[in-house]
């Protein structure tokens, strides 16, 4: 068995989705082999880039040339392109690429987009990153699904802004090493009764540019990060001061941890996600970490969910919904309501009219939410 077929073998045992990608590109697992071989120039380990892909990339600016030599490609802004006929091309980007850019370009049907760095192999497929690193693999994942999911449960969350971010979270902070904490507020009235110590910012996080100030930032400052619903960051360097409850179970007592855990709890309208120097990434929501995503070798990051982590699993499975109208006794206004029921989380929610202030409704659920259907109009 040569060193082609030793590394197909290899990726057959890791359970890598593009296994089977030689049937489109004949030459990848030759070209996959000659990354895996370890040269040094200069006591330093060559770095390199291919992209393979049908068609050329269009979604990212670069300039590109037809000639290919072995050392031109460094797997940041210059790379090799293959097409499926076996031509190549060197493909020059205008700028250095980040892992959500590449994670997002092999999205492409049957794009696979393979980078060597002086430590590390990645490799990126249907916006799913293999990484190796001494031919130890380890597996992430994109979060799309996770984030439509946790819709169920938070109507008023933009799930595509909160994929954005929770990738960002992944790709761009844990895989750097970078700890912190994310506090994603999903309604447009920001709640800062419990925030102290804040610094104004004017970036925005689903913003390729702003994302590289905030990362920079956040490696040299350890307060947490607060977004509104846009995914715009209006303070940096926060401090999160909520006070602690007896009705929240603590799984951790790192700071940050226990910090997201009471916040969440007192602001039900915000996600919160933590970011640890060594990898894992939590979730918290309502005073519940929702998540604990983790790196397993072979296999994807798990979510390990408990309780209303139900909602990883069939959307059947998540909870008892209902749907309602009802009358404020007050003012008559009509309104829809909407409830969620969990076990083991079910506290007494109260809905307030918006016309006169009267309570219309109350109910021990996880979720209870109201908007206006009709207004009586007085005679």
């Amino acid at each position: 068995m040569d060193n082609t077929e030793l590394i197909k073998e290899e990726c057959k045992i890791q359970k890598c989705n593009f296994v089977n990608i030689d049937s489109v590109y004949s030459c990848f697992y030759k070209k996959l082999s000659e990354v895996f071989e370890t040269k040094v120039h200069e006591q330093k380990k060559i770095k390199c880039g291919l992209i393979f892909s049908e068609n050329i990339i269009t979604n990212v600016k670069y300039r590109k040339r037809i000639t290919i030599n072995d050392n031109i490609t460094d797997g940041e802004s210059v790379f090799e392109h293959i097409d499926t006929k076996g031509n190549s091309e060197c493909i020059i980007f205008d700028n250095k690429l980040s892992h959500i850019n590449f994670a997002l370009m092999s999205k492409s049907n049957n794009t696979v987009i393979v980078r060597k760095t002086e430590t590390e192999i990645f490799i990126y497929y249907k916006a799913a990153i293999y990484i190796i690193e001494d031919r130890k693999w380890s597996y992430r994942q994109n979060l799309e699904l996770f984030s439509k999911k946790l819709k169920y449960i938070l109507p008023s969350l933009d799930d595509e802004i909160f994929s954005k971010i929770l990738n960002y979270a992944i790709y761009e902070l844990s895989l750097n090493k970078i700890g912190t904490t994310i506090v994603y507020n999903t309604t447009k009235r920001f709640p800062l009764k419990d925030i102290t110590r804040k610094e104004k910012c004017n970036l925005s996080i689903t913003d390729i540019k702003d994302q590289k100030l905030i990362k920079n930032y956040l490696s040299y400052h350890d307060g947490a990060i607060l977004l509104k619903m846009n995914g715009k960051v209006i303070y940096v360097n926060a401090f999160l001061n909520s006070k602690p409850s007896k009705n929240i179970k603590y799984k951790s007592s790192g700071t940050r941890h226990t910090s997201a855990c009471n916040f969440s709890y007192r602001n039900k309208n915000t996600v919160i996600i933590t970011v640890s120097e060594d990898g894992p990434i939590s979730v918290f929501f309502r005073g519940n970490e929702l998540s604990n995503i983790t790196i397993t070798t072979n296999y994807a990051f798990s979510y390990n969910l408990d309780s209303y982590g139900q909602m990883a699993k069939d959307i059947d499975e998540v909870a008892d919904y209902g749907y309602e109208t009802v009358t404020c006794p007050k003012c008559k206004t009509k309104y829809d309501i909407q409830y969620m029921t969990m076990t083991g989380n079910n506290d007494k929610e109260e809905l307030y009219c918006e016309i006169c202030g009267e309570q219309y409704y109350n109910m021990h659920c996880f979720i209870l939410e109201g908007k206006i259907k009709s207004i009586e109009m007085g005679k």
